[in-house]
């Protein structure tokens, strides 16, 4: 096990990053006694994965804390991120993550022992001023001003007595062997009773797909409105028109390019609407395209998982085989303001998940009143 201390001892690991030459000068001169800082840290999981950290600390009684160094001026735009004005294929934040995910996933083959851990972005070269602000980032980074007095500004984010919430939906688990850590039990816990993204009745809408409690009225209102509304297909040709028209209309109504984002249920397939160029007439990008704000999105709701948009569209749902109900979940929660459904055949799903609600009775009619103005009429209800 490594001695307390800087690693490297004698200087930094190869590096053409002056950002984190500057972080190991700033660790070299200045160390709590206690910690282990390792520069450039690589491992090889179990799985054959390999992953390297910028800077990563241990220490004793809190964990381990990985720094994700980045150089440049940083900027963020629309959830995208910029190093001097050129689009980062990942986030800082996600680079990190993804290490000590790793870096977690050997640690029990050590020792037996599950570790917490903690991410934070450090960008020397961008002035404190203009550092970015999206809610979650905030606390969470260190710039300019902070590196002069690195020792400091790190303990200062670890304080003792400072709050750490940990925000966590079940409902949107979509890797299964992805759990919480066993420690977090041991920690107070709060149920949030208020929807603070989405409209209300696209909550309630989705809870009562996935035969849950939910709130009748709402949904009820979320069809009147037209927050909520569903578009039946006669034939799977007829999808990229359908979806076209429903783009159209959001643009009447003044939703711009940049508000609307078509989601696919399913992968990136040929099939898919997440591996087409265009909609009809509308061009589309992908949720990391450097042009998102400007355009439609057109991508799969898992690459949209974190992202939000005041309009979204979902589909491909003929193309689903599992999990229905977590899929439309993580779609439905993207919408700011309101939500479309089209596809093919999305009656017979819905009407096996509502059948089974025991308000489904009274959802059903605002649901048919919909479908019927798509010109669709079930029958046998």
């Amino acid at each position: 096990m490594s001695k307390a201390g800087l690693w490297p001892r004698e200087k930094p690991r190869p590096t053409e990053s002056n950002a984190e030459i500057r972080l190991y000068e700033a660790f070299a001169s200045d160390l709590p006694s206690n910690w282990t800082v390792w520069h450039s840290l690589r491992i090889r999981t179990d799985e054959g994965m390999e992953g390297e950290g910028d800077f990563v600390i241990a220490i004793p009684d809190r964990g381990f804390l990985v720094l994700e160094v980045k150089g440049g001026y940083i900027s963020v735009r629309d959830g995208r991120w910029f190093q001097n004005s050129k689009p980062l294929d990942h986030s800082p934040r996600e680079q990190a993550h993804s290490f000590a995910k790793k870096l977690v996933s050997r640690l029990p083959s050590v020792n037996g022992m599950t570790v917490p851990y903690g991410i934070l972005t450090i960008f020397p070269d961008t002035p404190s001023s203009d550092a970015p602000v999206q809610d979650n980032l905030r606390d969470m980074v260190l710039t300019e001003v902070d590196v002069r007095y690195l020792k400091d500004a790190i303990t200062a984010k670890l304080a003792k007595d400072a709050k750490v919430w940990i925000f966590h939906d079940p409902a949107q688990a979509f890797w299964e062997e992805r759990r919480l850590p066993v420690w977090v039990g041991d920690l107070s816990n709060y149920r949030l009773n208020k929807c603070y993204r989405c409209p209300e009745p696209i909550m309630e809408y989705s809870k009562a797909l996935s035969q849950q409690p939910h709130d009748v009225g709402l949904v009820k209102d979320g069809f009147a409105r037209e927050i909520i509304g569903t578009v039946e297909c006669p034939s799977e040709s007829s999808i990229p028109a359908k979806i076209e028209n429903e783009i159209r209309k959001l643009l009447s109504r003044g939703f711009k390019a940049g508000d609307i984002a078509v989601l696919s249920l399913r992968g990136r397939s040929a099939e898919s609407v997440a591996g087409q160029d265009k909609i009809g007439s509308f061009a589309v990008v992908r949720a990391d395209s450097p042009d998102i704000d400007e355009n439609i999105v057109a991508d799969t709701f898992l690459r949209f998982k974190g992202l939000e948009r005041p309009a979204i569209i979902v589909t491909d749902l003929r193309l689903v085989k599992d999990r229905f109900d977590v899929r439309m979940h993580i779609a439905l929660s993207r919408a700011l303001d309101v939500v479309r459904v089209v596809g093919m055949k999305e009656l017979e799903p819905f009407r096996d998940l509502l059948c089974r609600s025991p308000q489904y009775a009274e959802v059903k009619a605002a649901m048919w009143s919909v479908l019927n103005g798509g010109q669709f009429v079930p029958r046998g209800i």
